[in-house]
C-alpha cells in the first residue's frame, strides 16, 4: 500500500483515502487513537488528515461526506453531442 502512494504521489494523481469499516472499532478511545496514526503516517507521506475519509455503512453523515469529497474531487466530464 505505500509504494502504491508513493507511486500516485510521485506521479501527482490525487487520492482520496477512504478507511472503511469505522464502526469495527468499538470505543471512541480505540477509534481516536487508530485515526491519529492513521493522521500522523499520512502527515509524514505528505498528506493532510483532510485527505483521509473515515466511513461505515452505518455511519450515514460519513458515507454523504465521502460522496462529496469524490464529487468535488472528479474532474469534469466531457459532454460530445
Amino acid at each position: 500500500d505505500l509504494e502504491a502512494i508513493q507511486f500516485f504521489r510521485d506521479e501527482s494523481f490525487p487520492i482520496l483515502f477512504v478507511m472503511t469499516k469505522k464502526d469495527q472499532i468499538k470505543t471512541q478511545s480505540e477509534r481516536s487513537k487508530r485515526m491519529r496514526e492513521v493522521s500522523e503516517l499520512f502527515l509524514e507521506l505528505g498528506y493532510d488528515s483532510a485527505d483521509i475519509h473515515w466511513v461505515a455503512i452505518s455511519d450515514r453523515p460519513s458515507i454523504e461526506k465521502l460522496k462529496k469529497a469524490l464529487n468535488e474531487d472528479a474532474p469534469p466530464t466531457e459532454v460530445k453531442e
